[in-house]
């Protein structure tokens, strides 16, 4: 029902109603604020989620092997290039380049025009195509121009050959057949067709290469000999892998007067980034606990300042007392973090000296692995990891702890955030309930008012009447 504002009674209906349902809708405003607080206290959650899914990944990063030893290869020449796995074994060759390896490719000794249609015989054709003796098959193209024999040649059945038009004057083309597998097994030889079933050796055959094909690469394996004794070793590429393991060369330029010495070793450096990279998740996800979490300071107005979504959240109280924990804890043969460079200060952070740690890794790295990351099976996820375990490294206990806040649905973060979800959820239904009791309030208030208008009017109708009568009454007189 609309208000009608003062028709009779001057009085501002509208006004008055608003007042009321101001008053009324306290209720609705309390849990609207409630959805806010509960919503921001969700970004808290998963702001902070993020960083121990962070330092997850971190203390994951050198749980691994890959991680925890990798190893870095050098070249004493530009000749050859190395590289490693993170799992290489260490140690040192000395290596001359013979040979590189190179793809069988012979180029015809006639020549045509590039739209001459010419009889494959120009080209020696048909050939039978012979590898390791073996015939493999036979390029019987028909007659066409020199690029459609190459075509023809290239769309038949594979024999490991590929033909291709080749200008080599003005005007001039001729046709080259390459191998399509590098090194010597994939060199071929042409000779003229015989009986022999594909998969054979051929009785006999004459070579029809000499005076017809030139040859341009001969299709031999890479030759490098190792150390004094000169032993060889073959490739088909130029990439020889795990001479050392986990070590691959590649050799770039044959040098066969120049010794180049191949050294793989364990790369500290990396470690030591690993080991920094942790304590600097670590360090991050402090941070953002104790922003969130942050007191604040209540004013002389008794308001709250300063203070993070999560003020004073046990959940991540536990979570900054777990990461601590796992640092300061003692670690396997009653050794602490401190011995590895790794140390809680007065401020709730930890501090990181990157020269004790490569010095005490330097010194017995099997003892400092034990430490942080050891091999040994770690106790399994579910177990509380406020209570440090000796025998697991510093790198699990933080994985652990990590974990545990961000698993999905079983986390405490995660839980925490579940039910803030929850929380919202109701207090959106309890919001709409009270929209229909609002509306329901202002109904009643404008028909309240109407019919107070309404009577207020028939009041002043009946007062204009007795008012004439009494006029009327004193005129008569």
């Amino acid at each position: 029902m609309a208000s009608v504002d003062g028709l009779v009674s001057g009085i501002d209906v509208s006004s008055i109603v608003s007042q009321l349902i101001q008053v009324d809708g306290a209720t609705q405003r309390r849990l609207k604020a409630n959805v806010t607080s509960a919503q921001s206290e969700i970004k808290g959650y998963q702001s902070v989620n993020t960083k121990m899914a962070a330092l997850q990944t971190a203390a994951e990063a050198l749980s691994k092997a890959g991680g925890w030893t990798p190893t870095t290869a050098t070249s004493s020449s530009t000749n050859v290039a190395v590289s490693s796995s993170a799992t290489a074994d260490q140690g040192s060759i000395g290596i001359t380049v013979n040979r590189l390896a190179s793809t069988r490719s012979v180029l015809s000794t006639a020549g045509v025009t590039k739209d001459q249609v010419v009889d494959p015989s120009t080209f020696t054709l048909p050939v039978d195509v012979l590898r390791d003796g073996k015939k493999v098959g036979t390029l019987a193209p028909v007659q066409g121009t020199i690029s459609e024999i190459a075509e023809q040649i290239n769309k038949a059945a594979d024999l490991g050959v590929k033909a291709v038009a080749v200008r080599v004057g003005s005007g001039e083309y001729r046709l080259q057949l390459t191998s399509t597998t590098p090194g010597k097994a994939g060199a071929f030889e042409l000779v003229a067709p015989t009986n022999a079933a594909p998969g054979t050796v051929p009785a006999s055959s004459t070579n029809v290469e000499a005076g017809a094909w030139d040859v341009l690469s001969a299709g031999e394996d890479a030759e490098l000999y190792l150390g004094d004794a000169a032993v060889p070793v073959y490739s088909a590429t130029n990439t020889f892998a795990d001479i050392i393991p986990g070590v691959t060369i590649t050799a770039q330029k044959a040098d066969p007067g120049t010794r180049v010495t191949i050294a793989s070793g364990r790369d500290s450096g990396k470690v030591a980034e690993a080991m920094a990279a942790l304590v600097e998740a670590a360090n991050a996800a402090l941070a953002e606990i104790g922003t969130q979490s942050k007191a604040g300071v209540v004013g002389t107005d008794g308001k709250l300042t300063g203070g993070g979504a999560l003020n004073g959240d046990s959940t991540l109280r536990g979570l900054q007392s777990q990461i601590m924990n796992a640092v300061t804890s003692a670690l396997g043969g009653g050794a602490s973090a401190s011995s590895l460079g790794v140390q809680s200060t007065r401020d709730g952070r930890i501090t990181f000296a990157k020269d004790k740690f490569l010095a005490a890794y330097e010194a017995d790295p099997r003892s400092v692995q034990n430490l942080v990351a050891p091999t040994t099976t770690p106790r399994p996820d579910g177990t509380d990891p406020a209570t440090a375990d000796t025998r697991v490294g510093l790198a699990e206990r933080l994985r652990s702890v990590a974990k545990l806040a961000t698993a999905a649905s079983t986390g405490s973060l995660s839980a925490a955030v579940d039910g803030r979800n929850a929380s919202i959820k109701d207090l959106n239904n309890r919001i709409e309930d009270w929209d229909d009791r609002l509306a329901a309030k202002k109904a009643r208030y404008q028909s309240y008012y109407a019919r107070l208008e309404t009577a207020l009017g028939s009041l002043q109708t009946q007062s204009t009447w007795l008012s004439g009568q009494l006029s009327g009454l004193n005129s008569n007189r």
